[in-house]
């Protein structure tokens, strides 16, 4: 009897569940931390991402990365064959413990893919979902990259441009970009099924601009009706540099200071240009760092007390999206967000929405932050197929990126 309640007892025991916290996940092309995660398929490309995180847990983690192919929206495909069975799984991941002088975080993971576990057969995109490696139906947190099969040779120009048919009360809003997109597809390809371009500006994976073959004044395409295409946007906005948040000076930024030293409210910057930013990234202190704590910062803006809409805090530290999580609160003007960030430097800026939607679909990047042609911003650009392999699936055969100069020669 004692042996079978000692059995009870420690089967309970197991199947507690754990509670592992991921922290501070980012994706980058191996050695290119500031960069687009992106897999080329040809072997003259670089031919990894890296997944690198801290782990907050009292046990040594049991984790796993299960890795799903994805449509254009990053939801993963069912069909049975886009899945890669027996290659979609990283276990028995190997953690590093951090220093003792770490309190908000105790392990951490750097690996490289793919490896001789993980292959990724599909170009298109792709997600992984950091789970227990008991249990993969629980998911701690969610990564994302892009596998590409280059077979195009693509020719980017970027000019200024004002956007057509634009009426606004202030000009300043109508300035934008125009980038022409030329590529000629190889004759195994069908030209009727290129699907459209994606072009991402900076780190933005969840606000991309898309070109398709439907016709409108400031988006469009030109194809020859053979094998050449020429895809044209010119209602790009560029923005304002981002808002730079760095704390990693562990003799100017320790303890409270953190949180004294930026507790003073950011303003519009609509008409003043910003300091050069790190195009969307992140720089995070070492990990075996023994200042590369965790720290509440806090973020706050005023604006007048008549400003009647929401505000985001987006940046390096939620993929650049306007999550209802990071909505800040508005109290006679003084909007308000305290979040837990790494040491490090982070990108941010603040977006506004009059949509009442818990999800708001209709976003304003400009409105708090202005509209320079002065603005240096990177611009990844894919080229997506309707491929008829495997059942058919959305493959990216094509990619190239362009930067706006900074200083134009009118």
């Amino acid at each position: 009897m004692y042996t079978l309640f000692f059995f009870l007892f420690s089967s309970f025991l197991f199947a507690q569940p754990r509670g592992e916290k991921i922290k501070s996940l980012r994706t980058f092309r191996k050695g290119k931390p500031l960069e687009l995660p992106i897999v080329f398929l040809n072997k003259n490309k670089s031919r990894k991402i890296t997944i690198d995180f801290d782990v907050q847990s009292n046990e040594y983690p049991q984790l796993a990365i299960v890795f799903k192919f994805c449509d254009e929206n990053w939801i993963p495909y069912n069909n049975a064959f886009l899945q890669n069975f027996g290659k979609d799984i990283s276990t028995n991941l190997e953690f590093t413990k951090l220093p003792v002088t770490i309190t908000r975080a105790d392990y951490h993971f750097t690996g490289s893919y793919p490896n001789r576990e993980v292959t990724f057969p599909f170009p298109g995109k792709w997600k992984y979902l950091i789970t227990s490696e008991y249990d993969t139906s629980r998911v701690f947190a969610v990564g994302y990259f892009y596998v590409v099969r280059s077979l195009l040779n693509i020719e980017s120009k970027i000019k200024k441009a004002t956007i057509e048919g634009a009426i606004s009360d202030n000009s300043e809003l109508d300035r934008a970009f125009e980038i022409r997109t030329n590529f000629r597809i190889p004759p195994q390809l069908d030209p009727q099924r290129i699907k459209f371009v994606e072009i991402v500006p900076n780190q933005r994976i969840f606000n991309p601009y898309l070109i398709k073959p439907e016709t409108t004044a400031n988006k469009y395409f030109e194809w020859n009706g053979t094998n050449d295409f020429t895809f044209v946007i010119k209602d790009i906005q560029p923005g304002n540099e981002y808002r730079i948040i760095d704390f990693r000076n562990s003799k100017r930024f320790y303890g409270d200071n953190i949180f004294n030293y930026f507790n003073f409210p950011h303003v519009s910057r609509f008409y003043d240009f910003g300091k050069p930013d790190l195009n969307g990234g992140e720089l995070l202190s070492n990990f075996n760092d023994e200042y590369s704590d965790y720290y509440d910062v806090p973020f706050e803006l005023r604006l007048p007390d008549n400003f009647n809409k929401r505000v985001f805090l987006v940046g390096s530290f939620n993929n650049w999206k306007a999550d209802p999580s990071f909505e800040m609160e508005n109290e006679n003007g003084l909007y308000s967000k305290v979040i837990e960030l790494k040491r490090g430097r982070y990108d941010f800026q603040f977006v506004t929405s009059a949509d009442t939607a818990y999800y708001p679909s209709e976003l304003n990047w400009i409105e708090l932050e202005g509209n320079f042609w002065e603005t240096t911003n990177v611009y990844n650009i894919f080229i997506h197929y309707d491929s008829p392999e495997r059942g058919g699936y959305d493959e990216i055969i094509g990619f190239s990126k362009i930067k706006s100069p900074g200083k134009w020669n009118d």
